[in-house]
């Protein structure tokens, strides 16, 4: 099922994701101020720049946040549906992604994975267990994965767009994060059938994790936990599942820009010597 709140500040409620400007505190700081006094989602989540900061009392707060805001019958409940969503970026491009949930049974993020849905990164396993600490026993799930399918013709979403049915939602984002629009979708045949002949077509890697691969990792990791304790009953509860948008790696507004590390404690003379011992450049 996927729950919406019923607020009336939405822009207060829908914060960026949580391993976001970690080393930028001026951010949340700025961000605190924003929804003090709003119901939002920045109580009933653990932002990295936090890990170390009282982490446990953290935990136990977001946990009881979020039995509160069941108790208070915020949330709206829509059963076995999709949402539609259409993000207007800073630069005025419309991303268009969709989102429902996946079987956690058909995701692998070992690097040898040969399973229909697969990290696009090496999975660094000391990040899990933090981060299961916060899952484990939360109420809600409130994710940020983002799936990609190499769809060249578009079929999936073009088919999503054109079952959308009722308007749930339509607000700027705070922080200059640009405007979100989001639509009921029943499932239909169309959209099955879409991402069926993406797999017959010999695509057989169907759903690559573009963001958030420690997040499907760490609810992978809770649902294997909780297969070694109840066998196949596991296999009965909501945490086989896990709530993620899938969108297209041929959208033209999804763009791919290199990534510039920054380099402390180290000499130019002792930084050129390790790159050239691991031969990423030439002697010379």
């Amino acid at each position: 099922n996927i729950l919406l709140p019923d607020v009336n500040d939405m822009q207060a409620w829908a914060c960026i994701a949580c391993d976001q400007f970690t080393s930028e505190k001026d951010y949340w700081d700025a961000l605190e101020q924003r929804v003090k006094g709003a119901r939002t989602t920045l109580d009933l989540t653990l932002p990295e720049i936090y890990l170390e900061d009282n982490k446990v009392e953290r935990i136990k707060l977001i946990n009881a946040t979020m039995g509160k805001y069941i108790e208070e019958n915020l949330f709206e409940t829509y059963e076995n549906c999709f949402v539609y969503v259409e993000r207007t970026l800073g630069n005025g491009d419309i991303r268009k992604g969709l989102v429902g949930m996946i079987d956690l049974d058909m995701y692998d993020y070992s690097s040898n994975a040969n399973a229909p849905i697969r990290a696009t990164e090496k999975t660094v396993i000391e990040r899990i267990p933090p981060r299961v600490e916060i899952r484990k026993d939360a109420l809600l799930e409130l994710p940020h994965v983002m799936l990609l399918i190499n769809d060249e013709a578009d079929s999936v979403i073009k088919n999503a767009e054109k079952a959308k049915e009722e308007l749930l939602y339509d607000f700027p984002l705070m922080m200059n994060g640009g405007n979100i629009k989001g639509f009921k979708v029943s499932p239909n045949e169309e959209i099955f059938n879409s991402l069926k002949k993406l797999w017959e077509g010999g695509n057989n890697a169907v759903y690559v994790v573009g963001d958030g691969n420690h997040s499907l990792a760490t609810a992978k990791t809770c649902y294997e936990n909780l297969k070694a304790k109840f066998g196949d009953k596991a296999k009965q509860m909501p945490q086989r599942y896990a709530l993620c948008e899938l969108g297209n790696l041929h959208d033209e507004s999804l763009l791919f820009e290199a990534i510039h590390r920054v380099v402390f404690g180290a000499s130019k003379e002792e930084f050129v010597k390790r790159l050239q011992n691991c031969g990423i450049i030439g002697m010379g």
